[in-house]
């Protein structure tokens, strides 16, 4: 197993007991209590999947700098604006399964349902983490 491999599989948070559990570490039970309700962020976890190393989770300064609103799960994730799963209508843009070609010099190839870290606004986070919608048979 590679370097980067061990830090995805050992050294990344992926439950929100243990991203409760790091954010009451780093920055107090008080905060932890009020930014990661676990009930409350439960159905965004189960929609949209969490990876998070812990080499980004250490370049959070402050809830709700920059990195924190990368990476940590909110309530807004499960809002939909207009009915619109696929905002950008990326799905529309897709020629074949995974790829996406809206510009006539540009492709966006779909290689793999993983990510490293899973980022909150992702406009691909419906298909991340599912190898279901992202084959890498096809």
């Amino acid at each position: 197993m590679s370097d980067w491999q061990k830090v995805l599989k050992d050294e990344s948070i992926s439950t929100l007991e243990e991203l409760r559990s790091y954010v009451a570490e780093r920055f107090g039970e008080e905060v932890a209590e009020r930014e990661i309700d676990v009930a409350a962020l439960q159905p965004a976890f189960d929609n949209f999947q969490m990876r998070i190393t812990r080499e980004s989770l250490s370049q959070i300064r402050e809830v709700g700098d920059a990195n924190w609103n990368q990476f940590i799960p909110t309530v807004q994730e499960l809002e939909i604006v207009d009915g619109v799963i696929d905002s950008l209508d990326e799905d529309g843009d897709s020629p074949v399964p995974n790829i996406t070609h809206r510009y006539p010099d540009r492709a966006l190839f779909l290689v793999s349902p993983v990510c490293a870290s899973y980022c909150r606004f992702c406009t691909l986070r419906r298909k991340v983490g599912d190898p279901e919608k992202i084959s890498l048979k096809e």
